[in-house]
């Protein structure tokens, strides 16, 4: 009986963490999200929370918007530079 009961939990439970965790892979990050979308703010705003967020993925996009503003307000030296910054940080987690 408990043998029958132990396999049936593992039939029902597998599957269920396997959806949850493919869900949870899926989930779109909003700062990601936003690099899609024109970036309004200037670009020191999105320098400066890339310095303050603490994830990765964030501090990559907040850099990636910098980036865009620097191109747009002619600054392409400090542009290149951002980028070589997110280029070396992508290259030291590989």
């Amino acid at each position: 009986m408990a043998t029958i009961l132990n396999h049936t939990m593992k039939k029902a439970l597998v599957p269920t963490a396997i959806a949850l965790f493919i869900s949870a892979c899926t989930s779109v990050n909003p700062v990601t999200e936003s690099i899609k979308n024109e970036a309004y703010s200037s670009s020191e705003f999105y320098i400066n929370k890339a310095d303050q967020t603490k994830e990765a993925e964030d501090k990559i996009s907040y850099q990636l918007l910098a980036v865009r503003k620097l191109i747009d307000e002619n600054k392409e030296y400090e542009a290149q530079n951002t980028f070589s910054e997110i280029l070396t940080a992508e290259m030291n987690e590989v």
